[in-house]
């Protein structure tokens, strides 16, 4: 025995424990676990992906509300600013409307009145802010040294400023002044830019120069015309 001992090449065995069973291989993964894994993993990624389109989305949708709130916000406090210069200005201007009628006022009444120093005061602020009002009284006041020394001269240049302007008590003065003078031709001048401004006394002053042909050919027909309409304004 000794002898096959020592000829057995045969490496010696570890002892088996006949109670313990030895382990299997692990079970490969069926085709149908592998088809549901890889569902699941696609789910997950769709899902995934899902959610993050929707909070793109969601983030984008606030942003552009944000931005929109932000627009509204601006053009809201455009609107109101505006309103509110509109109004300012609004409001100046018929404060200073309200002042140059009282100045106005103040003028023609202190004119009326023969206070004349008060007259010069206030109209002369008035003929300042080139109030046509304000410039035919410092006219008058210059025609008849009231308050101030007279000026013939300056007063005709005013009374056509204001005649000019469209102011019907100069108009008829300046007219009636040429027909003192027999300078009919600026008489009919000057009555002709008191009927376009639907005077009625400019129309029957140039009713009668046609029926008397003063600066003008007779013409009885147009006479009666004129006589008619300013008859018709009463």
């Amino acid at each position: 025995i000794n002898k096959l001992e020592k000829t057995n090449n045969t490496p010696p065995q570890l002892p088996i424990d006949a109670k313990k069973p030895l382990p299997l291989p692990p079970t490969p993964p069926s085709s149908n676990v592998i088809l549901k894994n890889t569902k699941l993993e696609a789910k997950a990624k769709a899902e995934a992906k899902a959610k993050t389109e929707l909070d793109a989305k969601v983030k984008a949708e606030a942003e552009a509300k944000a931005e929109a709130e932000a627009k509204a916000y601006k053009d809201a406090k455009i609107k109101s600013d505006s309103e509110a210069k509109a109004k300012l200005k609004a409001e100046a201007n018929a404060k200073a409307e309200l002042d140059l009628k009282n100045l106005e006022k103040e003028c023609g009444e202190s004119y009326k009145s023969n206070d004349y120093n008060n007259a010069l005061l206030k109209c002369a602020e008035l003929s300042n802010k080139n109030n046509i009002y304000g410039i035919r009284i410092m006219a008058q006041m210059y025609l008849n040294g009231h308050g101030i020394n007279q000026n013939i001269s300056k007063a005709n240049e005013l009374f056509i400023q204001t005649a000019a302007s469209g102011d019907i008590w100069s108009i008829n003065h300046l007219a009636d002044n040429a027909m003192k003078n027999k300078d009919y031709i600026n008489a009919y001048k000057w009555f002709s830019k008191g009927e376009e401004l639907d005077d009625t006394n400019s129309v029957y002053q140039l009713g009668l120069f046609y029926y008397n042909g003063l600066g003008v050919t007779q013409d009885f027909g147009i006479s009666y015309s004129k006589f008619i309409k300013s008859a018709e304004k009463n």
